[in-house]
């Protein structure tokens, strides 16, 4: 399910990538006569007219002219425009506006002044440009009506500029010819241009320009080869985008499409920061066994051979790698070593071929092209996938590489008669370096300045254009009779090589070819071991710097713990200086609550001492003498009362006296007992006031135990430099022991 989204995701970005080719139209040329770019004008003759200046250039009999007729131009910053109008700019977007003109339409004529059929393209980007501004939008599958616009104006078109011709009879069908087109024909083209691109009042569109160009005869009426106005891959994109969405997508751009959220960016390494894996990725066993015939002095960079094996080792799975360089950096050097190895990699497969024969499968393809017979034979799959296409936005840049690779200046002048040894096809690369004989005016070539090229490695191709003159030059080129010198196609060098026996046989250029990898191996064999010495002493190099770091590491944590321990002693010594100030505050603090404490407790020595004394010579001897008093009292009554029991008058005396007597006894018996018992209360309330008073003087002297005690505890905390008066408590604590009263009841 997740692969299934994935591929619906790259399917839009290469629909996007299609809608911004709709909308970057071809530029077209300023007006320029030196350049043939000429402003048609109403009453002022066409470029085939025999009017027209260029009547007078002399051509070749094998060349011709012909035309593009450019309908309705208009500035492409118009197109920004207008979809600034329906949607909303991009504020971070700082992109450049697309400069210079381009047109609604264009076609081309004939030397003759009949337009070619076939020729007639429609603006993609006015279409374009004129749907959004009618919709106010895109709907959906939008862009798929505009091949419906096409077949409307080819058809408007096609009929405008052809007349049909009566041949007499009525029953005849008419002939439909070619009319020779005046200005007013070209305004009515523009007109039709403009209503099926639906640009009126929306793209200016007014003015109509004609480029001259010298062509081939044979190919002068061949509407082919042009790419005027329309991006050549719109239709390849739409074609890619559908294949995309079902995962039939080759693996470079599926992985070039890979959605961010899948790239593993965990295993991306920073080549500038790990040179121990740059080193480990250039290792000799590495090196790709083809080198590009170069100055054997002048090896690749560091990062131009970590590109070129890393691409390399792309052949045996799937991968994409970015190499980035601003101009002047090597990327062509790169590439051509890059090419070099393909060419090495490829010949190892043939020659483990037992014949030349194998290097097809048996499998023919076979189709025709009108009258034409095609057959194609299989490759072994072994032998594909070598291929190279350089591709750019910048179609310079990759001309001026296409051109460089297989021109004579790229390779070592040391090389270059061991190039020639081998002919690989010099003649062939040579002749698509040289500009075109056909299309350029006679005497514009000078004789010994075309490049020359050593080998065919690489060609422009690209558009219709340089494709048909690859085909024409590559395949079907035929010698001129009138030079003998001149040179084959690779059609009749086949049909050559068919009829001639070989210089070697099969056996032993295999057998040459495998010398000269063993000498390679060899080589790289030896390369290795001192790569491998080099490791080895990278690794004690790097053991000896570590054990010196380490070394110098100690050092710093000895010099680090001695700092520390400077700074410990320092702290210290502050520390005991605050300790002893702090224990010389505290100590004096101490000292003075020690004092106020011997002062209170001496203070309450002498206030318990006094209140001992005054108790035990005052109200105790009261109480004492008031106890014995009542004592004394208790015990007369008691004797009293027990010796009136003893006079009890007996029943006889009672009996005689009427109970006179007995009554006069117990009368005095219950006064005596009470007597009694109240001496004896009298008793127990003089003992309870001496307890009371002993039990003061109790207090008192607990009080002043644990004065004396407390006095004790601070003299024995503070022997030296105390003013400590023991003799003082001494003599109180034996002057409280001396005064203690004597207990009694």
């Amino acid at each position: 399910m997740l692969g299934l989204k994935a591929d619906v995701t790259r399917a839009r970005v290469v629909e996007f990538w299609r809608t911004v080719e709709m909308f970057s139209p071809q530029k077209v040329d300023k007006p320029d006569r030196e350049q043939r770019m000429f402003v048609a004008r109403p009453g002022q003759p066409l470029p085939w007219d025999p009017e027209h200046e260029l009547a007078q250039w002399q051509l070749e009999p094998e060349q011709a002219w012909r035309h593009t007729v450019y309908l309705g131009i208009y500035r492409r910053t118009e197109v920004f425009d207008v979809l600034s109008q329906v949607f909303e700019p991009d504020q971070e977007s700082y992109d450049e506006r697309p400069g210079g003109d381009s047109a609604v339409a264009a076609f081309l004529v004939g030397e003759d002044g009949r337009a070619l059929l076939n020729s007639e393209v429609l603006s993609s980007c006015a279409w374009a440009t004129g749907e959004v501004h009618r919709s106010q939008g895109c709907e959906p599958d939008w862009l798929s009506q505009f091949q419906d616009a096409v077949l409307d104006f080819t058809a408007e078109w096609r009929d405008f500029v052809t007349d049909a011709v009566l041949l007499g009879d009525e029953e005849t069908p008419p002939q439909y010819v070619l009319r020779v087109l005046d200005f007013a024909d070209l305004a009515h083209c523009l007109k039709i241009a403009v209503g099926a691109t639906g640009t009126s009042g929306v793209l200016t569109a007014a003015d109509i320009r004609i480029s001259s160009q010298i062509v081939a005869r044979r190919k002068a009426e061949n509407p082919g080869g042009h790419d005027f106005l329309n991006s050549f891959v719109m239709s390849d994109l739409a074609l890619v985008a559908k294949q995309a969405e079902k995962g039939d997508a080759g693996a470079a751009l599926r992985e070039y499409l890979r959605p961010e959220a899948d790239i593993p960016i965990g295993r991306r390494i920073d080549v500038r920061e790990r040179l121990d894996h740059v080193l480990a990725r250039t290792a000799p066993q590495l090196v790709p066994g083809g080198r590009w015939p170069s100055n054997a002095a002048h090896a690749l960079a560091l990062s131009q051979q970590l590109a070129v094996i890393t691409a390399s080792g792309l052949q045996d799975e799937e991968g994409l790698i970015g190499v980035n360089g601003p101009p002047g950096t090597g990327k062509t050097t790169m590439l051509r070593d890059l090419v070099a190895d393909l060419v090495v990699t490829r010949a190892q497969r043939l020659a483990a071929l037992p014949e030349p024969g194998k290097a097809f499968t048996g499998r023919r393809f076979n189709w025709r092209t009108g009258e034409f017979k095609r057959v194609i034979h299989q490759w072994n799959p072994e032998l594909i996938g070598f291929e190279m296409v350089l591709a750019s936005t910048n179609n310079v840049a990759v001309e001026n590489v296409t051109d460089e690779i297989p021109s004579a200046d790229a390779i070592d002048e040391s090389w270059r008669e061991r190039a020639a040894e081998v002919d690989y096809f010099a003649d062939i690369a040579t002749a698509l370096l040289a500009p075109d004989p056909e299309t350029e005016p006679k005497g514009t070539s000078v004789a010994g300045q075309d490049p020359e090229g050593w080998a065919l490695v690489a060609a422009k191709l690209g558009n219709k254009k340089n494709r048909g003159r690859f085909v024409d030059s590559f395949w079907f080129h035929k010698p001129d009779d009138q030079k003998p010198d001149d040179w084959c196609g690779m059609m009749l060098l086949l049909k050559k090589y068919e009829l001639e026996a070989p210089d070697t046989t099969w056996a032993a250029a295999v057998e040459e070819f495998r010398t000269a990898v063993a000498r390679v191996e060899e080589l790289r064999t030896e390369r290795r071991a001192v790569h491998q010495a080099l490791e080895r002493h990278s690794v004690l190099v790097a053991g000896v710097a570590d054990q010196r770091e380490a070394v110098a590491e100690a050092g710093r944590r000895v010099d680090a713990a001695r700092a520390r321990c400077a700074e410990a002693a320092d702290a210290e010594r502050v520390h005991k200086a605050e300790t002893d100030r702090i224990a010389l505050a505290q100590q004096a603090k101490d000292e003075q609550s020690a004092r106020d404490r011997l002062a209170a407790a001496e203070g309450v020595i002498r206030d318990r001492r006094g209140v001992i004394e005054r108790l035990s010579s005052g109200r105790r001897v009261a109480a004492e003498r008031k106890v014995q008093s009542h004592e004394g009292e208790t015990t007369e009554r008691w004797n009293a009362h027990g010796a009136h029991q003893d006079t009890r008058p007996g029943w006889l005396v009672t009996l005689c006296t009427l109970g006179a007597a007995k009554r006069k006894w117990s009368t005095k018996d219950n006064w005596l007992a009470q007597q009694v018992a109240a001496a004896k209360h009298d008793l127990a309330s003089a003992h309870e006031e001496l307890a009371a008073v002993q039990w003061e003087i109790d207090a008192a002297r607990r009080d002043l135990d644990a004065a004396a005690h407390d006095a004790e505890s601070v003299q024995s905390h503070w022997p030296l430099g105390y003013p400590c008066r023991r003799s003082t408590t001494s003599r109180s604590r034996r002057h409280g022991a001396r005064s203690r009263p004597p207990t009694g009841n």
